[in-house]
């Protein structure tokens, strides 16, 4: 997956919420806070396009009800699609994004796990064989 990642043309943004801090606000605020700011950011890029699709498993009610309020509230060219994993390589690239962030994260707050270590490394080679890249993928 990481090998298509890097033949295939797209761009991608990621929102961190943590959970366990700012509990002032439900998690879908936050969420739809944090994608409405996005979608923002970008909106003028994202209106050059005919049709803006967001590509969705349905996985957590709440996950899309962020996106679709969020969507709306910004995008008039936009379109939801559920989609099953095994219909799109871009929705397994979508989950390996999120986990790649997830990883990078972890790392930024001294939290991964043995298995990380083992895995992909310490910060320093997870930053060099991953995040590097990806950063290059990001809007």
């Amino acid at each position: 997956m990481f090998f298509f990642s890097k033949k295939a043309r797209f761009r991608y943004f990621n929102a961190v919420i943590d959970k366990k801090s700012h509990q002032e606000k439900p998690l879908c605020e936050r969420l739809s806070a944090e994608l409405v700011h996005t979608l923002e950011s970008y909106k003028e890029y994202l209106e050059n396009f005919s049709i803006v699709r967001v590509h969705y498993d349905g996985g957590q009610a709440l996950l899309s009800d962020a996106i679709a309020a969020s969507c709306r509230s910004i995008l008039s060219n936009w379109e939801y699609m559920m989609t099953k994993q095994e219909e799109s390589p871009f929705m397994q690239l979508a989950d390996m994004l999120g986990f790649m962030e997830l990883i990078w994260y972890k790392a930024n707050q001294g939290s991964l796990t043995k298995s990380d270590v083992l895995f992909f490394g310490k910060k320093r080679k997870i930053h060099k064989d991953y995040i590097k890249f990806l950063e290059t993928k990001k809007f």
